[in-house]
């Protein structure tokens, strides 16, 4: 067996030489394009880390206090760029190397120039993730050719090893499988490595462990680098999202690209925006959209402002433009500020100047009508009680007598309104102050059929004039009772009391005509009335304004045409302290 073995080795050693001679430079190419495919992934291994710390020279830009760490990773680059200038031989690598280190001198070599640095930087890591995408598709192309001659030795041998031996056969056979098994889990472990997932190190045998070793490496550092992305995306939308201010950005078509939680509460979630476009959503009171703050961004690139209103909230509105970095305008970003209250407490304050600059003046006409006014009154009451009066000629006595009255009442008003006395201040219970006058108005209410509600929570004393109290409960019911009236009668007057935050609370709630905006904005002026002639004098809510001011108090209302009003009043439980 041994001979007949020996002979067949001998009658086919000549062709199995020749055979395996081609075979073997196949094999050498393949074996050779083996050693480039490693060679590639160790290159893409140096550019990923490249890449990665370009990112990190990025992130330690923003920072003074990293500016020592900035300086080393810039010498880390240069050492990387320069050591991989033998591995690229063409002429467009070995310009984008010089290009590279030319860039990171001149970031080490900066004297300050924040603009040209961050330009720098940025063009350093476009640069550094051109390359490791430019690596990962030089691997891609070497699998390809080693595949190409794994394919070409695989049918060479299978011709020559017709005519070789048939254990040299069995023995190629043998390793050309294993070479293509091990090029198949090279391609899967690329797969997993560009899909992000583990892998598995059972592909590769004891020949190809360096190789191994090397890509698990690669897809940590890619994995690290993503998680610090992911991350670094997460803290910004966190960080966007704690702004209180409402805050959106658009691109140069104006479609919305993200928007912060502060924005959501005014203009709604994400299918509602996602996708439209922001002056749609944030300008659509403007009749031409020309005149949105965010157009004129757009068109002129400069910041704009602009006050808004939407669903009775007063927006402040500044829009930034947002620039690439050759200063071509990419979008806006648009930034809100609710000023509602700011305006309330704006129009309040002109409010209390217009009342006090009118009380001034009240209070001297006042003093001035009323001296005469006291004759008219006297003398017109005297002859009314005359004997010697015709009958025609006191009918028109009694109504001058009953003018006269009706201007004096006016006349007390005025002056309850404007004078400055000192009030006899006592802790008093708001509740049976308010029981009080429930009872002066109880008859009057139940005959026109009007319900009173009471919901009286237990409430702490309050410090306060027990008469200017009683007026302004007294004036707020009144003015409750007119509103149920003017819309036909029979209707509900809800009181409420309640403490919070150091105050007592009161609210009148009535179901009658309700006002407008424009009423609403001028309730408490002097002689304002929405009354017929002869029906109202307009003081009620200005002396109820001034008492409530009078005791360190707060009023405010909520009103809707048509379906009532309610009236807000808190006082402070110590009010010389708070005042």
């Amino acid at each position: 067996m041994k001979r007949l073995f020996y002979s067949f080795i001998a009658v086919f050693v000549f062709l199995s030489i020749a055979g395996m001679t081609v075979t073997g430079i196949y094999l050498f190419r393949a074996s050779k394009e083996m050693t480039r495919l490693i060679d590639s992934n160790v290159s893409l291994l140096k550019r990923s880390e490249l890449s990665i710390e370009s990112e990190n020279l990025r992130e330690t830009m923003f920072f003074s206090g990293k500016r020592d760490e900035f300086g080393k990773i810039s010498l880390q680059i240069k050492g990387m760029l320069e050591s991989c200038g033998d591995c690229h031989h063409g002429e467009s690598g070995g310009q984008r190397i010089s290009e590279m280190i030319s860039v990171i001198e001149g970031i080490i070599d900066n004297d300050g120039d924040e603009a040209h640095l961050g330009m720098s930087v940025d063009r350093i890591h476009k640069l550094s993730h051109d390359a490791l995408f430019s690596g990962q598709i030089l691997v891609s192309d070497r699998v390809a050719d080693a595949v190409r001659d794994a394919k070409r030795s695989w049918i060479i041998f299978i011709f020559t090893i017709l005519f070789g031996l048939f254990v040299i056969i069995a023995i190629s056979m043998f390793f050309l499988n294993r070479f293509d098994k091990n090029i198949g889990n090279i391609m899967e472990a690329t797969e997993a490595v560009r899909r992000g997932k583990k892998i598995d190190r059972g592909l590769f045998g004891k020949d190809l462990e360096s190789l191994a070793d090397a890509m698990e490496s690669m897809q940590s550092e890619i994995m690290i680098n993503e998680e610090k992305i992911i991350n670094w995306a997460k803290q910004w939308q966190t960080a966007f999202n704690s702004v209180d201010s409402m805050m959106a950005l658009c691109d140069i078509d104006g479609t919305v690209i993200i928007v912060n939680r502060a924005f959501h509460k005014i203009f709604g979630t994400d299918d509602q925006i996602e996708g439209r476009s922001l002056q749609k959503v944030v300008c659509f009171q403007h009749e031409n959209e020309e005149d949105c703050a965010i157009a004129k961004t757009l068109k002129a690139a400069s910041v704009q402002t602009e006050v808004i209103k939407i669903d009775g909230y007063t927006l402040f509105v500044k829009t930034f433009p947002v620039l690439s970095d050759t200063g071509d305008i990419t979008g806006v970003l648009w930034i809100g500020r609710d000023i509602t209250k700011e305006k309330e407490l704006e129009e309040r304050a002109i409010q209390s100047e217009k009342l006090v600059a009118l009380g001034e003046l009240v209070a001297g006409i006042a003093h001035e009508v009323n001296n005469p006014l006291s004759a008219v009154v006297g003398f017109s009451e005297i002859l009314k009680d005359s004997t010697k009066l015709e009958d025609d000629d006191r009918g028109r006595v009694e109504k001058i007598y009953s003018a006269a009255i009706r201007v004096s009442k006016i006349i007390r008003n005025l002056l309850e309104f404007s004078r400055k006395r000192p009030s006899d201040f006592a802790r008093n219970d708001l509740n049976n102050i308010i029981e009080k006058v429930i009872e002066l108005k109880e008859y009057e209410l139940h005959v026109e059929d009007i319900e009173i509600k009471k919901e009286f929570k237990e409430i702490p004393e309050i410090e306060c004039d027990t008469t200017q109290i009683q007026q302004v409960m007294l004036n707020l019911i009144n003015n409750a009772h007119n509103a149920i009236s003017d819309k036909g009668g029979k209707g509900t007057i809800s009181l409420r009391t309640y403490p919070a935050d150091g105050r007592v609370y009161v609210e009148i709630t009535d179901t009658g005509i309700g006002m407008s905006r424009d009423v609403m904005s001028r309730i408490y002026e002097p002689f304002f009335t929405t009354k017929d002639v002869g029906k109202g004098t307009g003081l009620g809510l200005s002396i109820v304004y001034s008492a409530v001011k009078a005791h360190g108090g707060d009023i405010r209302i909520e009103s809707e045409e048509g379906k009532g009003s309610t009236f807000i009043v808190s006082f402070p439980v110590n009010m010389h302290e708070e005042v």
